[in-house]
């Protein structure tokens, strides 16, 4: 709200505004036959703003008006705390951390006291991951003991190509992992594009100039900080093995995770992975 007042006061063009911030409650009951399975609440916050705007026209004085419905959105740094308190919680819960209310009209028997998730699973709290974009949200998922799974894009952290700060992710990852002192081994990922061509068609859908593909950086959006977009690997069986061989964050990770086409339809899609799996994975000794 604050930043929207700084906003409007900058703007030299607005005389007046009329903010209203209306926060709303409402609760969904579920029912099944005659008894109520769910309760659930929701709450909104929404802010209208009004503003004004002197003006003249062919020497006559007005005052126009425009009227906007806003979401207002957490800061950056906002969400990032939520998402994080929200993640330890969802850990306890997997542990086994009892949390839910007994239904005080169960259609099942259940125990006394709160309930815990079910089905409970033991083993389910070591295989979960977490999607870092930064080296010090690896090191965090590290600390709680989460997987890590690091995608075509990153937070670019330094000048370096896109696979070595992927790679200097994963390894900062592991250090903190071993740090830890946890009872079992991590398991890390990284996604690439990958696109063998083999057939006229692949050349029609993904043949480039002859100019080799590069990393991008750009930002993404209610982002501060820029990203670097890892490059699409296009091109003959043969050079995507070689090009692959040379990606450092792949030589980090256990596990590659290839991103497809899917809009092209079942059967093409077949077809690239099929080129993937008998004709590059095993120059990699990928298996």
């Amino acid at each position: 709200m604050e930043r929207l007042i700084n906003i409007l006061k900058q703007n030299e063009k607005i005389t007046d505004w009329i903010v209203v911030n209306t926060v709303s409650k409402s609760n969904e009951v579920f029912l099944i036959k005659d008894k109520v399975d769910m309760n659930r609440s929701c709450v909104t916050n929404e802010t209208s703003v009004r503003v004004f705007v002197d003006f003249e026209e062919n020497g006559d004085k007005f005052k126009g008006d425009s009227t906007v419905v806003l979401n207002l959105n957490d800061s950056e740094e906002e969400i990032k705390e939520v998402t994080r308190e929200r993640t330890l919680e969802f850990l306890e819960l997997l542990e086994g951390k009892p949390f839910a209310e007994p239904n005080p009209q169960p259609m099942f028997p259940q125990g006394s006291g709160k309930l815990r998730i079910e089905p409970y699973s033991e083993g389910l709290r070591q295989r979960i991951w977490w999607g870092a974009g930064s080296q010090q949200t690896a090191i965090w998922a590290a600390q709680h003991g989460m997987n890590l799974q690091s995608s075509t894009l990153v937070n670019y952290e330094s000048h370096e190509p896109f696979h070595i700060q992927q790679a200097n992710q994963l390894r900062a990852y592991k250090e903190a992992w071993k740090q830890a002192g946890h009872d079992f081994e991590p398991r890390t990922l990284v996604t690439r594009s990958i696109q063998p061509i083999t057939t006229d068609l692949d050349r029609r859908l993904f043949g480039q100039d002859g100019s080799p593909q590069q990393d991008a950086v750009g930002y993404l959006a209610y982002h501060r900080n820029p990203t670097i977009f890892g490059k699409t690997f296009a091109g003959e069986p043969d050079q995507l093995i070689k090009e692959l061989a040379e990606d450092e964050a792949i030589k980090e990770a256990d596990t590659v995770l290839v991103t497809i086409p899917n809009t092209l339809g079942v059967e093409y899609n077949m077809h690239l992975l099929e080129t993937i799996v008998k004709d590059i994975a095993p120059e990699l000794g990928w298996r």
